[in-house]
């Protein structure tokens, strides 16, 4: 054994190799795993970023009628009145004269429409998450949640979306409502109570204490906040058996004589001199549409319309006796209009509503009427209705999506002129010049019955 300075042995030479073998291998054995660790989570931070993360996707305001306001992320409140791109975190609220809609599009997929959120007057709500996945490869599905909501909002939701979608809207009060692709419903709530009708497509409804039902196709739900209990009834049914527009239900009156089946629209163009409207299938805003045009400087009067007989026969009609409400329901966009309001006898609006019916009074028909304009004539004081309409017409944007609902007409219709069957309804664009698109036209018949439920039933419409 060697000695050091000091007088101290040294170690044998043998200790000092193996102490060096272990420190080395501690330092191999720290780094591979360091190296592992690092390898892990790039891995899954790679796959994560390309298969799993989200971008916020922004909404589309647009202001059917009258303006809107909205906060965003800087508190500062505005006044909106035709539209623009707003973001999450976004507070949209309409007047008592007011409609707005928000379309959900999604831009990397040539403008596809998600979904459409139409707040009807005196209602509001939060963009609390507007989000799809990063790249299109990933699996990902959309989410959508909107929080705050208050009043009345109409929701369309897209089918065939390529991905799968969750749609959720939660009340001021704390109730969940989630909505199922390829669907329309309603929503309307109030301090009181949240009420939920799925025109199409199936629904879930989840209370503050966390207990959720489920709401069918066709069917109501009424949630009282008070006592906890939910009510269902049937819903709405729709008496235009067509759902939307395509070549498989729009036909050319002109070019087809043979006798047609009742779920058609049968469409044409009349006018007292040239140039001739057009009528034809669209895609405008990620929509399915029908556009009717007529341009060529035309300054004489003429109609593009679209017709569709209800029941057996055009001369019976469809019995409507046993609902206990009706409801026109139609989205559509006036484009441009070259005649101001509706014409000088009231009767020629860039988009006119007509159902011939049988009365309950008796058994000749009679025709219910309603325009809508978005162009008022400033040279002339226009008169606001024609002869045969019970209403005034309505003025609307221009160039914006709306969703006229006509309330139930079992109650707006004089008594003895309520309606006993229908025979046709008919959507058409009157007067010079004219560009409307229309979505979707519904005629929907309610009637009454109820069933109560204090427990949950768990669902899941996502």
């Amino acid at each position: 054994m060697t000695e050091i300075a000091g007088g101290f042995p040294a170690a044998p030479p043998l200790i000092a190799q193996q102490r060096t073998q272990r420190f080395a291998w501690g330092v191999l054995l720290l780094s591979f795993s360091v190296f592992c660790v690092l390898c892990l989570f790039t891995t899954l931070g790679v796959h994560y970023f390309f298969f799993q993360s989200r971008v916020a996707m922004p909404s589309l305001l647009v202001v059917s009628r009258g303006t809107a306001g909205l906060t965003e992320s800087d508190l500062i409140e505005q006044v909106v009145r035709r539209g623009r791109e707003i973001y999450n975190r976004a507070v949209i609220s309409t007047d008592p004269l007011s409609q707005a809609i928000i379309s959900f599009i999604d831009r990397q997929e040539e403008d596809r429409l998600i979904a459409s959120v139409t707040l009807r007057s005196r209602s509001s709500l939060d963009l609390e998450r507007v989000e799809r996945p990063r790249f299109n490869w990933s699996s990902e599905r959309y989410v959508i949640e909107l929080g705050g909501v208050s009043g009345d909002v109409m929701v369309n939701v897209g089918d065939r979306l390529g991905r799968d979608l969750l749609l959720s809207l939660e009340t001021e009060q704390g109730t969940v409502v989630r909505l199922s692709p390829g669907g329309r419903y309603n929503l309307s709530a109030t301090a009181d109570q949240t009420q939920v009708i799925s025109l199409r497509g199936m629904a879930s409804i989840t209370t503050p204490d966390r207990q959720s039902f489920a709401v069918l196709d066709g069917q109501r739900a009424l949630l009282d906040h008070t006592s906890g209990q939910i009510v269902f009834s049937a819903g709405y049914q729709d008496l235009i058996v067509t759902d939307g527009f395509s070549s498989d239900n729009v036909v050319d009156m002109t070019a087809n004589a043979a006798p047609l089946s009742n779920a058609v629209w049968r469409c044409r163009n009349s006018q007292i001199s040239p140039p001739e409207g057009a009528f034809a299938l669209d895609r405008v805003d990620g929509r399915s549409v029908m556009r009717l045009w007529r341009g060529g400087g035309a300054n004489s009067h003429g109609e593009t319309f679209c017709i569709q007989n209800l029941g057996q026969t055009a001369q019976e009609g469809l019995d409507v006796s046993m609902f206990d409400s009706l409801i026109w329901r139609v989205t559509f966009k006036v484009a441009s209009h070259s005649l101001g309001t509706c014409g000088s006898q009231g009767s020629e609006c860039p988009l006119m509503l007509r159902m011939d019916y049988i009365p309950v009074s008796g058994d000749r028909a009679i025709s219910w009427y309603h325009g809508f304009y978005a162009v008022q004539s400033t040279q002339f004081e226009y008169p606001l209705r024609c002869d045969s309409c019970t209403q005034d017409h309505q003025n609307i944007n221009e160039n914006a999506w709306y969703t006229y609902d006509s309330g139930n007409l079992f109650t707006l219709i004089p008594e003895s002129q309520r309606p006993k069957s229908i025979l046709n309804v008919r959507f058409y664009a009157s007067g010079h010049e004219y560009d409307v698109y229309v979505e979707d036209v519904s005629l929907l018949a309610g009637r009454s019955g109820t069933i109560t439920f204090t427990s949950a039933t768990t669902t899941d419409a996502g």
